[in-house]
């Protein structure tokens, strides 16, 4: 016995799971705007409950395939440059302007030295990075002979630096005159300055000494500067191959390689060179970028090289750090403000290390600043004008051609570039885009996924909740109670025909036509319960018999008609009811009445087998739950129901319509 109350037991409490299952999911279903669950539930074949389902489905796997690409996009971290073109009005300053000879010593300075041929071109080597050549161990030895020899004759060593500082071509050199703007200016070496670059000695003139400003665009408005190289100065060496000049653009407070961004122009010609910039900035890495914004002990380890951060700076700091690790010195072309004290490599050295150093320099872990000045300029080349430079400076005809260039350097126009890096996609702009998507194939919300979560969450703490489980079980018996006690019976008093004789009427009455297939009969009766009523009287109408002098009748006050059950396309239950009965003063308040189908349909909660007295007729259990319209009819077309004071039941035939009829219509 006790197992079997146990399993008992255990088949209730499945019963009351799926009774709050099902409830919970009937008051989702018909509130949430997830699109497609309503009809998964009210579907009243297989069939179409399996295509909703499939069609839910596919829309589901739709969002999530195309979320996750959405995700999958926002974690790639994309970016995009932000284009402004601005217009300067107020004069656009100039960048500052480095000038080297493709000849870095004068021959003239090199008399106080007294080195020999293969010195010099020994020498010249330091500046390459990369010597190659049959006959280095030989002038090795010979370099080393002679700082030998000058530290005995001067009591002093040899330094390189020194030596390539006091033999370069001084600006006065170099430069015969400058003018701005088409205005000569006097003394234009004054605001010069000595800048050392991979290829030696240079003459930079920085905008913070010149403060020059173009005002309009063209090549009339701008530098124009005269260089003489002088070609009795040239050393005989394999390595000056290129005679000429030099001309770097670049950013203040910035080294640049005159090898990567030098203009090269010959001598006996014009360069004219047409400047426009661009302002960019990236973003850091922490920000999706890949910037560097300023030295890191953790990328960069230690910086000997004494410069702000640039991309440039950090390969050369790269490079400086494996010839020091390497070699135990540093290349002459790489000792730009160096805080150290490594001496300088000699071409014998560079020789020895230079394989192993590139090799593992490869690895450096350099990023480009976060904000720069990008330069960009066109070139084009012109003949000298010989005769306007002889008028000039009185030079032949031949050394102009051999020695003399111009350079016109000009801004092509008084506009610049805004480059801003930014953020392809915000957060908002990721939970835009996949509200976006959810909307369209699910048609869900923020607060649909609200509504989900309260679902579920109701759903599962209506099974491990006891308590929860006791108040709905009291919440139906407490529903079922008040529907039994608003029922109203309604019975016929000088009726004496049976149950039988009835049901055989009815049989009859619709044998005598052509039954439809798509009607069944159905009998209903209506229950009045009489205790605690209120007498109510009936307005003024027609009276079909003598015991109908006094109609007079009790309803039940504690349930108002339910009209909203049968709202749709105006039937209501208030006037079927209205037919059968006299009219009452206040039937809007005395008329109860149930619903009865499948879920959602008008007559629901009515099915019920109610226990009455001989005469009254069961109707169907509330388990049926066919989709139908209700007719509702009294047996023979010539017998008018009528009320009576002591009636207790009126008879009620209920025919069910197949849903291709007319769904949810209450017909009279």
């Amino acid at each position: 016995m006790s197992s079997s109350g146990d399993g008992e037991s255990a088949r209730a409490g499945e019963r009351v799971y799926l009774h709050i299952y099902d409830y919970e999911t009937k008051e989702f279903s018909g509130l949430t705007t997830y699109h497609g669950l309503v009809r998964i539930y009210n579907s009243n074949t297989w069939p179409s409950r399996i295509f909703w389902c499939v069609v839910v489905l596919s829309c589901l796997s739709l969002f999530m395939i195309h979320s996750g690409y959405l995700l999958l996009g926002y974690h790639s971290k994309p970016t995009l440059f932000q284009v402004k073109t601005i217009v300067v009005s107020d004069g656009m300053s100039f960048p500052d302007i480095t000038l080297c000879n493709h000849n870095p010593l004068k021959m003239s300075r090199l008399s106080d030295y007294n080195m020999s041929k293969a010195v010099q071109s020994y020498l010249l080597s330091f500046l390459d990075d990369h010597v190659e050549r049959d006959d280095l161990e030989e002038e090795h030895r010979a370099f080393e002979e002679y700082k030998r020899s000058y530290r005995l004759q001067n009591e002093r060593n040899f330094s390189t630096a020194d030596f390539f500082f006091h033999v370069r071509p001084t600006c006065d050199d170099l430069v015969l005159s400058c003018s701005f703007a088409g205005e000569d200016i006097e003394n234009c070496c004054t605001n010069s300055e000595v800048a050392l670059t991979d290829i030696g000695y240079c003459i930079r003139f920085p905008y913070s000494m010149l403060k020059k400003k173009q005002f309009v665009s063209g090549r009339g408005y701008g530098w124009q500067f005269i260089l003489d190289r002088s070609s009795d100065s040239a050393p005989d060496s394999p390595i000056l191959s290129d005679t000429g000049f030099y001309l770097v653009v670049q950013e203040p407070e910035k080294e640049v390689s005159v090898r990567s961004k030098g203009l090269s122009v010959p001598p006996g010609a014009t360069l004219h060179a047409g400047i426009s910039y661009r302002n960019v900035s990236h973003l850091q890495r922490s920000e999706w970028g890949f910037c560097q914004q300023k030295w890191s002990p953790e990328l960069h380890g230690s910086t000997p090289i004494g410069l702000k951060y640039t991309l440039a700076h950090c390969e050369w700091n790269c490079l400086l750090q494996e010839w020091l690790l390497t070699c135990g010195c540093r290349p002459m072309t790489l000792s730009l403000n160096i805080s150290t004290d490594a001496g300088i490599c000699t071409p014998y050295d560079m020789h020895r290390c230079a394989n192993v150093v590139y090799e593992n320099a490869m690895k450096c872990d350099c990023d480009i600043e976060c904000d720069l000045i990008d330069y960009d300029v066109q070139v084009s080349y012109s003949e000298l004008a010989i005769s306007t430079t002889q008028r000039k400076f009185n030079f032949s005809e031949q050394y102009i051609q051999a020695n003399i260039s111009v350079m016109n350097i000009f801004f092509r126009s008084m506009t610049y570039e805004r480059h801003e890096q930014q953020k392809q996609l915000q957060t908002a702009d990721l939970l835009s885009n996949i509200a976006g998507s959810m909307g369209l194939f699910l048609g869900m919300s923020t607060v649909t996924l609200l509504e989900i979560f309260i679902y579920l969450f109701k759903s599962v703490w209506g099974t491990v909740n006891t308590e929860r489980q006791k108040q709905f079980m009291e919440a139906m018996m407490e529903e079922e109670n008040e529907r039994r006690q608003s029922l109203v019976i309604v019975e016929e008093p000088h009726r004496q025909a049976s149950l039988a004789e009835e049901l055989a009427h009815v049989n009859g009455s619709h044998t005598r036509k052509r039954l439809s297939r798509r009607i069944s009969v159905v009998p209903l009766h209506i229950h009045m319960d009489k205790r605690g009523s209120n007498n109510l009287s009936f307005r003024d109408a027609p009276l079909h018999s003598q015991e109908a002098a006094a109609h007079r009748n009790v309803f039940s006050s504690r349930k108002s008609l339910v009209s909203s059950a049968f709202d749709r396309r105006g039937s209501t239950m208030d006037g079927a009811i209205s037919s059968l009965s006299p009219k009452f003063q206040h039937h809007r308040k005395s008329i109860a009445v149930g619903a009865l189908g499948r879920r959602g349909s008008h007559l629901e909660g009515a099915g019920e087998i109610l226990i009455t007295r001989q005469g009254s007729m069961a109707v169907m259990p509330h388990a049926y739950r066919r989709s139908s319209s209700v007719a509702v009819t009294t047996g023979p077309s010539n017998r008018r129901p009528s009320v009576q004071p002591s009636d207790d039941t009126l008879h009620l035939i209920v025919n069910h319509r197949r849903p291709s009829a007319h769904p949810k219509h209450f017909l009279i």
